[in-house]
């Protein structure tokens, strides 16, 4: 796993860094009525500093779509119209 490496790190932020060693930009918001939102926007921003090795910038591009929870509602479940 990537996490490890990063100790200190959040998914979050080993996310957005992702996104920007892809020179994709960013744009993060926050409630600001929420009191933590000011620390976990700071930790957020917290990425300027630390990059991505290749091997685990490899690791995670090799990361497929993520998986519905829920599979798909097959079409039987859907009314065909009988008036049931």
């Amino acid at each position: 796993t990537v996490k490890p490496h990063y100790r200190g790190k959040s998914t979050a932020q080993i996310a957005y860094k992702w996104v920007l060693q892809h020179e994709v930009s960013v744009c993060m918001s926050a409630d600001d009525s929420d009191h933590r939102v000011t620390q976990e926007f700071q930790e957020d921003m917290d990425m300027f500093d630390w990059t991505i090795s290749d091997a685990d910038m490899s690791t995670l591009n090799d990361i497929g779509p993520a998986r519905p929870r829920f599979p798909e509602t097959p079409a039987s479940c859907y009314s065909s119209g009988s008036g049931r």
